[in-house]
């Protein structure tokens, strides 16, 4: 399906794209790392291949941020963003001295990120009951670890971390 793609852009591509330079290098890009997940994906290596897929989304996303195009998509990307930087340093940083203070800080961008995911949402998003379940479950996480990080709770803000993905995941498999 991406091979479509680029066969039928690459060349000729659709405004706003049409100025940048870079379009064809990234969907070639894209291409390529496609491949290489999918192999990845064939030799069993499925974290891997997850981690390769990353970079799809990190240069879709420039390809826009580049062209000024705004989408829902971003909005999930930097709330998936922080997520993932919280979700892979919060041991090491509840660690240090003033540990709960620094997560406290970094939560705070994915409380202000994940309110970005409920107003910035299309209309036909805001009025669909699934979406509206969805969203509400992705915010309960959050809540659940602003409430835990004001109690200065480190096994409970541990606990809170470790129930952010799954609603996050549910919310981008069917509206990301």
């Amino acid at each position: 399906a991406w091979k479509k793609i680029t066969d039928q852009f690459s060349a000729q591509p659709p405004a706003p794209y049409d100025r940048d330079e870079k379009f064809a290098a990234t969907l070639e890009t894209v291409m390529q790392v496609y491949n290489q997940a999918e192999e990845q994906a064939t030799q069993k290596q499925l974290a891997k291949s997850h981690e390769t897929l990353e970079k799809v989304r990190e240069a879709l996303a420039d390809l826009r941020h580049r062209n000024q195009v705004i989408i829902y998509s971003g909005h999930m990307n930097a709330y998936h963003s922080v997520m993932e930087q919280i979700l892979q340093e919060n041991k090491k940083i509840l660690a240090e001295p003033d540990g709960i203070q620094q997560l406290t800080a970094k939560a705070g961008v994915l409380i202000y990120l994940s309110e970005k995911l409920r107003t910035e949402a299309p209309e036909q998003y805001r009025n669909n009951a699934e979406f509206t379940k969805l969203i509400d479950s992705q915010k309960s996480s959050v809540d659940a670890l602003r409430e835990a990080l004001f109690k200065n709770d480190a096994p409970a803000i541990h606990a809170a971390i470790t129930k952010l993905k799954m609603p996050y995941s549910k919310l981008f498999l069917k509206f990301g």
